[in-house]
């Protein structure tokens, strides 16, 4: 009397319904290894293998978005003095609508001498913003040089 007994669980895959079945082995040292894992921690690729296949076959790769760069900082900053631009413009609008109704001038001297402080900071604020714009491009045109240099 045969016995047959059936089998639970999933069933296997063939060899060509698997979806990786040849196995290629590339070797890096330490310092391209640290690379390409920082290159896929940028990615949202599942692990270092899928990644690379990405890599390879030419395939999109997802990228990560970037947390706190020089440009998220800096747009920031614009952003805050655009605001101050538009807090001053309200400012003036109300002054001038005061100027035009009354006759009280130590009140408008208080309000003046507010308004001058707050464009004061705006200029330290616009001088910080284009000193880091100008420092930034600075850098990387040394960076782009130094780089040709070497090739040549």
């Amino acid at each position: 009397m045969e016995s047959t007994k059936k089998k639970s669980g999933r069933r296997r895959k063939d060899e060509a319904e698997s979806r990786s079945y040849k196995r290629v082995e590339v070797r890096f040292n330490q310092q391209e290894y640290d690379q390409l894992n920082q290159r896929k921690a940028l990615t949202t690729a599942k692990d270092l293998s899928a990644f690379i296949r990405s890599l390879c076959l030419e395939q999109p790769l997802l990228v990560k978005p970037q947390q706190a760069t020089a440009d998220t900082r800096l747009l920031a900053s614009i952003r805050d003095t655009r605001s101050q631009i538009l807090r001053i413009g309200v400012n003036i609008n109300q002054a001038v609508k005061h100027i035009n109704s009354t006759t009280d001038y130590e009140d408008l001297r208080q309000k003046t001498a507010q308004l001058a402080d707050s464009v004061a900071q705006l200029e330290v604020a616009c001088r910080q913003a284009m000193g880091q714009l100008l420092t930034r491009q600075t850098r990387e045109e040394v960076t782009s040089g130094s780089e040709d240099q070497q090739r040549e």
